[in-house]
C-alpha cells in the first residue's frame, strides 16, 4: 500500500477526530457526563461578570470550581472546546443529528481563527506552532493601529507615534523559522501521527527557506557528511597552525 502524503494523512488526521466526536455524542458516559459538565458552564458562565470585578469572593470561588470542573470534563474526552451553544442547548437541539449540525457549522465558522488550538472541536493529531511566528504576531498586533469597532476610532497613541514618524521594529531575538512545538495527540494511530509529523515538517522547512532566501537565515544544508568532518577540521586546525608559522617566520 502507497504511503498517503502529508495532505492525505492531515485528512485522515481530521476525519479521525471529527468521527470521535460523532461518537461521543452516542456514548452514553459522555451523555452523562456532559449534563454535568453544563451545569458547571452555566455557573462560571453566568457569575463570570461579577466575579471577575472580585466584588463577590464566594462566587468567584464557585466560578473558578466549576471552571475547573468544565476543564476536566474537556481533557477526559479528548475535546479542545464546545461552543457555547452546545453548552447552553436550546429546543433546537432535539436530536444527535441536530448537534452534530452545530458542531460542524462551528468548525467551519472557527476555520480562520488566529489560534490553531480553536480552530476544531477535537484535539488534532498534531498542533504545530513556531513560538516566534506567534510572538512576532502579538506585537505588531500590539504596535501597529488598529480600528476599534466600539470606539469607532483608531487608536490614538500609535496614530501620533506614526504621525511623528516613529519607526517599528520588532525585538531583534523574535527569529521566526528557527523552531517548531509539535504537540501530539497519542490517542491517533501511530501511522497517522508519523505522516502528519513528516507533513507539518516539510511545511514548516518550506517556510524557512523562503526566509532564506530573503535574507534573514544562512542557508540550512541538506546533507552534512558527519563521517568527514573529523577530518575536514583537522586540516582546517593544521592549516590555520601552518598560516600562523609562515607568518611569524616573515616577523622575523
Amino acid at each position: 500500500m502507497p504511503r498517503r502524503t502529508g495532505k492525505e494523512a492531515s485528512l485522515v488526521a481530521l476525519k479521525e477526530g471529527w468521527t470521535r466526536v460523532r461518537l461521543l455524542l452516542r456514548n452514553p458516559d459522555f451523555r452523562k457526563e456532559l449534563s454535568e459538565a453544563r451545569k458547571h458552564y452555566m455557573t462560571f458562565f453566568d457569575t463570570a461578570p461579577e466575579s471577575a470585578t472580585g466584588e463577590n469572593p464566594v462566587e468567584n470561588e464557585k466560578e473558578k470550581y466549576s471552571y475547573e470542573k468544565y476543564q476536566a470534563f474537556l481533557k477526559r474526552w479528548n475535546l479542545a472546546n464546545l461552543p457555547h451553544e452546545f453548552m447552553v442547548p436550546t429546543t433546537s437541539l432535539d436530536s444527535i443529528q441536530a448537534e452534530e449540525a452545530l458542531l460542524w457549522k462551528h468548525m467551519v465558522d472557527s476555520k480562520s481563527d488566529p489560534d490553531p488550538a480553536y480552530r476544531y472541536i477535537f484535539r488534532r493529531a498534531v498542533l504545530a506552532s513556531d513560538p516566534d511566528e506567534e510572538k512576532l504576531q502579538q506585537f505588531w498586533e500590539d504596535a501597529v493601529p488598529a480600528f476599534d469597532p466600539d470606539e469607532e476610532k483608531l487608536q490614538k497613541d500609535n496614530v501620533d507615534a506614526l504621525a511623528e514618524g516613529q519607526t517599528i521594529s520588532p525585538p531583534r531575538d523574535l527569529q521566526p523559522g528557527n523552531s517548531l512545538v509539535l504537540t501530539l495527540d497519542l490517542g491517533y494511530p501511530q501511522d497517522v501521527l508519523e505522516e502528519v509529523i513528516r507533513f507539518e515538517l516539510t511545511r514548516a522547512m518550506k517556510k524557512r527557506h523562503r526566509r532564506e532566501n530573503k535574507g534573514k537565515f544562512s542557508h540550512t544544508p541538506k546533507r552534512r557528511r558527519l563521517d568527514k568532518s573529523d577530518f575536514q577540521l583537522a586540516v582546517y586546525d593544521r592549516a590555520s597552525q601552518a598560516e600562523k608559522f609562515i607568518i611569524n617566520l616573515a616577523i622575523l
